[in-house]
């Protein structure tokens, strides 16, 4: 990889992990970083599912309108948020990822993590209730497609890229992508108020931390939100299918 492009990016994951050359207060600094990032991340969710639930519900509008009022919402307050920051587009993963060979098995893991995941949800009676109210092709859309890029918008881009700073993270650790896959599950613990039973959001949770964790790896090796999305959707089209054709065998 060219060093001018090294500079532009997060350090590929194979070169993090040591504490060599960062002295106490960078490391304080990294830690500070990621509190205020779930600050942010949970003011930012927050807001925007207050912000859409009072205009959605005022317009009496469809499950599909609101989420799609409530991802639009998403995006803007962060990037509103990222741009107050000064720091530039690309830092936030709005760029082409960087080239890397083992890009294919990140989607191979989140599929994987959608078996058990289905499994689960199938045997517990599992049922989301904004999706049942959507149609093949809403789902397909609104779900594979605007959600995936909304969240991943918010979880790898605003959360996972403020708690990320080179000059003060340095090689410290891991704690952008525990920081952005958390704060990426804790957000579905709002599917409560929606009437998703407390069994079904804790396989979500589980089910969203571990796929948050594999994309956020992706988003600090490519420098890139791109390939977030691409396994975001993948693997929520993995489970919407996995799960009906099992419980069309059940």
């Amino acid at each position: 990889m060219r060093d001018d492009i090294r500079g532009t990016v997060m350090p590929n994951i194979t070169e993090l992990g040591g504490d060599a050359g960062i002295d106490a207060g960078q490391r304080r600094e990294a830690r500070h970083r990621a509190v205020a990032a779930v600050a942010i991340g949970i003011a930012t969710y927050g807001v925007s599912w207050l912000f859409s639930r009072f205009i959605t519900e005022k317009a009496g509008w469809s499950p599909m309108l609101r989420q799609w009022t409530f991802d639009a919402s998403l995006v803007v307050i962060s990037l509103v948020i990222w741009r107050a920051t000064g720091r530039p587009w690309k830092d936030l993963g709005l760029r082409w990822p960087v080239a890397h060979s083992v890009r294919w098995r990140w989607y191979a893991a989140a599929c994987a993590v959608m078996v058990p995941a289905s499994i689960a949800a199938v045997y517990f009676r599992v049922s989301h209730p904004t999706l049942q109210t959507m149609t093949p092709l809403q789902v397909i859309v609104s779900v594979w497609f605007i959600s995936s890029i909304a969240e991943e918008t918010f979880a790898r881009g605003l959360v996972q890229s403020f708690t990320y700073a080179r000059e003060s993270f340095g090689h410290s650790g891991y704690l952008d992508i525990a920081v952005s896959s958390l704060v990426f599950a804790g957000m579905h613990a709002a599917l409560l108020w929606i009437g998703m039973s407390p069994v079904g959001v804790a396989i979500i949770i589980a089910t969203t931390a571990s796929i948050g964790a594999i994309a956020a790896i992706a988003r600090r090796v490519t420098g890139s939100i791109l390939h977030c999305v691409g396994i975001h959707t993948v693997s929520n089209a993995v489970g919407v299918v996995l799960g009906s054709v099992l419980v069309s065998l059940r």
